[in-house]
């Protein structure tokens, strides 16, 4: 796609479908459904991730979608061994794990 500048015509950048000036995007190409704005850039997201912030850290997931459960980044199938679902599907450390995470700290 292209837009207009002071009479000239400037190509978007790839995966915009629509750009407000050099380099950012307004929209992305709706061709595929992983595809995502973030800081004016299209990037495509991992297929579990509903959202993301980068082309490898989903920010949600697809719920019903076999990854389910979100922890540090990562959409899973089930939370990781010593986490726990809290805030519907966010995996966090089980109670046990947090009070050793913190007793480590201390040394």
């Amino acid at each position: 796609m292209t837009y207009l500048l002071i009479g000239e015509c400037i190509s978007c950048p790839d995966n915009c479908f629509t750009c407000g000036s050099i380099g950012q995007c307004t929209s992305c190409l709706d061709w595929t459904d992983f595809n995502f704005l973030y800081n004016d850039e299209c990037i495509y997201c991992p297929s579990e991730c509903e959202a993301c912030d980068s082309s490898s850290q989903c920010t949600s997931c697809y719920t019903d979608s076999g990854y389910d459960y979100y922890y540090n980044g990562t959409c899973l199938s089930e939370c990781p061994k010593h986490t726990t679902a809290k805030k519907g599907t966010e995996c966090e450390p089980t109670a046990f794990y947090k009070m050793l995470d913190w007793f480590s700290s201390l040394f």
